[in-house]
């Protein structure tokens, strides 16, 4: 149900307003966005409902290794339990390669951030296996506003 409102709403949303993957529910009708009001909502839905969503910020970090480290450390698909982990988690940044291009770009990169696809692969034992062995990276990066 839930699914078929959205593609409803984004065939015919305001430019901005469409209900994207990683988007983070924040509010249903101005109130609280827990699984039991998600749920409790869509149980018996309302003719109308107003949705509070945050956006994340994507971009992509094209660059080459040189030896250099990659300046993220991320945590790998065995540190989560969690089937709807989306990407690998950076759970640090230091110097390197990927956190050099984000300051370049004027990028936040901090830990939470997600890498959710190198060189187009998007399974997590295939990114890492990416981020080891090859020489050109292009990482695309998602973050949600603080």
């Amino acid at each position: 149900l839930f699914r078929s409102l959205v593609d409803s709403w984004n065939t015919n949303a305001p430019r901005g307003s469409v209900v994207s993957a990683g988007d983070i529910l924040l509010a249903i009708n101005d109130g609280g966005a827990s699984s039991a009001a998600l749920e409790s909502i869509l149980a018996d839905p309302p003719v109308t409902m107003r949705l509070s969503l945050q956006h994340p910020t994507i971009w992509h970090a094209k660059v080459f290794k040189n030896n250099r480290p990659l300046g993220v450390t991320v945590a790998g698909p065995e540190a989560t339990t969690q089937r709807w982990c989306l990407g690998l988690v950076i759970t640090a940044v230091s110097e390197g390669v990927i956190s050099d291009h984000a300051d370049e770009q004027k990028q936040p990169l901090r830990p939470r951030a997600r890498i959710v696809s190198v060189n187009g692969v998007r399974t997590q034992q295939k990114m890492l296996q990416q981020l080891k062995t090859m020489e050109y990276l292009d990482v695309k990066i998602i973050d949600w506003p603080s």
